[in-house]
């Protein structure tokens, strides 16, 4: 387990040392998930949460791969039931 001490400026950022971005996976310009679980805060890839509901995507064969980043599969059915099943009727 790697660690470091940062300081957080008056806007609430710090810099995550480029060590730390290349072992999780986290480039430039990358879209991060930050959750807070009992006071720890985890930083990771937005593209292992669902872009709907935003949980964690353990699995990909858990999820649906579009456009707009992952979707899990129960949000997936949701969208499915709601717009193609309603398009049916038209």
């Amino acid at each position: 387990m790697k660690s470091c001490l940062r300081k957080v400026d008056e806007l609430g950022r710090f810099v995550l040392p480029i060590d730390f971005r290349r072992s999780a996976g986290i480039e430039n310009g990358a879209m991060v998930a930050i959750t807070v679980d009992e006071g720890r805060i985890t930083v990771e890839p937005a593209e292992r949460y669902c872009q709907v509901c935003h949980r964690r995507i353990a699995d990909s064969a858990q999820s649906i791969a579009l456009d707009c980043g992952k979707v899990c599969m129960s949000c997936a059915a949701a969208v499915s039931e709601r717009y193609l099943t309603g398009a049916q009727g038209h």
